[in-house]
């Protein structure tokens, strides 16, 4: 995820809203004037190392209209139940032209249960981005090839076996998961892709109207 957003994050900068912020991890790609991160205080995660700007209460992004200039989301959408609110929002804050930075799951565990709550294919996210006044003008497919399978493999294993013991763990992962990790990293190259079968989505999208 990170060596995909670096090569597109020349498309974000100036004043930017990143939306589930969490850590901030992507903040070092991007040249901005301003950067200012936003969460919720109620996730299925744990906010310890969170660097957090601004708290969200789940209906209105508390900022001006036309505030930013960017806007990122990193695996956030699967989290909110009624996506087409926070679009709109989004919508709202954006300069006109301004960019959006998205990235979403598509074939992934269930996580930070109990707030998670869709998959989208890059159909609906096309659907849900133009009814909200957006236009993808940059789409791809994360891991469309052998490395899909391997990472969900590796992630079976992981959810099948005991992490809490750490000398367990350690073990695990050296017998287990690095040779899957290893034999997926050498051979995909070799593979043709698949693609209706991948990770992630990751866009970039522009606002073209306001709603």
């Amino acid at each position: 995820m990170y060596k995909n957003i670096k090569l597109i994050s020349h498309e974000i900068s100036g004043k930017i809203l990143d939306i589930g912020c969490g850590r901030k991890p992507y903040k070092e790609l991007f040249n901005y004037t301003s950067y200012i991160g936003l969460d919720m205080k109620l996730t299925g995660h744990q906010h310890n190392n969170s660097q957090i700007d601004v708290f969200y209460n789940g209906q209105e992004l508390p900022f001006h209209n036309n505030s930013f200039d960017s806007i990122i989301m990193t695996e956030v959408l699967e989290h909110i139940f009624n996506p087409e609110e926070i679009l709109a929002e989004m919508n709202r804050v954006l300069k006109q032209e301004g960019k959006l930075l998205l990235t979403i799951p598509f074939l992934w565990i269930e996580h930070e249960e109990p707030y998670d709550y869709a998959r989208y294919t890059p159909y609906a996210l096309e659907y849900l981005l133009k009814r909200n006044g957006f236009s993808v003008i940059y789409q791809k497919k994360i891991l469309n090839d052998l490395r899909c399978l391997v990472q969900l493999f590796t992630t079976f294993l992981l959810n099948k076996s005991i992490n809490n013991v750490p000398w367990k763990r350690s073990i695990k992962n050296l017998f287990l998961i690095s040779p899957f990790t290893i034999i997926g990293l050498l051979i995909y190259r070799f593979l043709p892709k698949v693609e209706n079968m991948y990770l992630n989505n990751l866009l970039i999208i522009k606002k073209i109207n306001d709603l």
